[in-house]
Protein backbone atom coordinates (compact mmCIF):
# COMPACT_ATOMS: atom_id res chain seq x y z
CA UNK A 1 0.00 0.00 0.00
CA UNK A 2 1.54 3.12 -0.88
CA UNK A 3 0.99 6.26 1.14
CA UNK A 4 0.12 9.88 0.53
CA UNK A 5 1.34 12.38 3.03
CA UNK A 6 -0.59 15.94 3.28
CA UNK A 7 1.19 18.79 4.92
CA UNK A 8 -1.78 21.00 5.21
CA UNK A 9 -4.14 20.69 7.63
CA UNK A 10 -6.84 22.13 5.81
CA UNK A 11 -7.02 20.18 3.25
CA UNK A 12 -6.37 17.02 5.51
CA UNK A 13 -9.79 17.89 7.26
CA UNK A 14 -11.39 18.49 4.03
CA UNK A 15 -10.55 14.98 2.56
CA UNK A 16 -11.66 13.56 5.82
CA UNK A 17 -14.94 15.83 5.29
CA UNK A 18 -15.16 13.59 1.98
CA UNK A 19 -14.70 10.57 3.85
CA UNK A 20 -11.18 9.42 3.22
CA UNK A 21 -9.59 7.93 6.43
CA UNK A 22 -6.34 9.19 7.66
CA UNK A 23 -4.28 6.39 8.61
CA UNK A 24 -1.83 7.94 10.83
CA UNK A 25 -0.21 11.34 11.56
CA UNK A 26 3.23 12.07 12.34
CA UNK A 27 5.44 15.57 13.15
CA UNK A 28 6.71 17.09 10.53
CA UNK A 29 10.25 17.03 10.10
CA UNK A 30 10.80 20.52 9.61
CA UNK A 31 8.64 21.25 12.45
CA UNK A 32 7.90 19.66 15.18
CA UNK A 33 5.27 21.59 16.05
CA UNK A 34 3.38 20.92 12.46
CA UNK A 35 1.61 17.33 12.05
CA UNK A 36 1.73 15.41 8.58
CA UNK A 37 -1.36 13.75 8.01
CA UNK A 38 -0.94 10.28 5.86
CA UNK A 39 -3.61 8.72 3.40
CA UNK A 40 -4.00 5.66 1.43
CA UNK A 41 -2.69 6.94 -2.13
CA UNK A 42 -5.53 5.87 -4.78
CA UNK A 43 -5.94 7.42 -7.90
CA UNK A 44 -9.05 8.76 -6.32
CA UNK A 45 -7.62 10.20 -3.68
CA UNK A 46 -4.88 11.74 -5.94
CA UNK A 47 -7.48 13.72 -8.12
CA UNK A 48 -9.61 15.29 -4.88
CA UNK A 49 -6.01 16.38 -4.14
CA UNK A 50 -5.55 17.69 -6.89
CA UNK A 51 -8.44 19.38 -7.23
CA UNK A 52 -8.30 20.68 -3.31
CA UNK A 53 -4.85 22.13 -4.04
CA UNK A 54 -5.99 24.19 -6.91
CA UNK A 55 -8.85 25.56 -4.70
CA UNK A 56 -6.74 26.57 -2.27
Amino acid sequence: MKEQKVFKKQIALELMGMGYRCLYTEPNKNNSKLNVFVFEQTDELLSRLQELIIKH
